[in-house]
């Protein structure tokens, strides 16, 4: 009995799903993964703690100075001084630092490390790191 010609069965299903165009049909092993994304707001804590610098800083400015004060937050945002007119990063780390620690600490914490995902898992609906 000769097996020249005869292909396995597992290598004739493999060259089926890989050739070109694709198969059009699926097999128990090759069937499409379920998606884990669900619907729903979420609040990354992280990034809405690095707002509370500018939130803070914002409500002093509006307190002590009116809107000529709330002028003084737009420098913790962008480095231009509106009064010296100047470019300065003294105010920065009261307002685009925190923020962008925030949204980094989201990212790698809560994305690269999976604890969105563990808390996700755990039920909590709305919170996210």
């Amino acid at each position: 009995m000769s097996t020249k010609g005869v292909e396995p069965a597992g290598l004739k299903r493999w060259r089926l799903a890989h050739k070109k165009g694709g198969s059009k049909k699926r097999g128990k092993s090759m069937r499409k993964k379920a998606s884990r994304r669900r619907n729903g707001i979420k609040l990354p804590v992280a990034v809405i703690l690095g707002f509370m610098p500018l939130v803070a800083k914002a409500t002093n400015d509006v307190q002590t100075g009116g809107f000529q004060g709330l002028r003084n937050t737009v420098s913790a945002l962008v480095p231009y001084d509106v009064n010296t007119r100047r470019v300065t990063f003294e105010y920065l780390h009261m307002g685009l630092w925190p923020i962008v620690a925030g949204f980094l600490v989201h990212k790698i914490v809560g994305g690269y490390f999976g604890l969105n995902r563990a808390l996700g898992n755990m039920g909590l609906p709305w919170v996210r790191i």
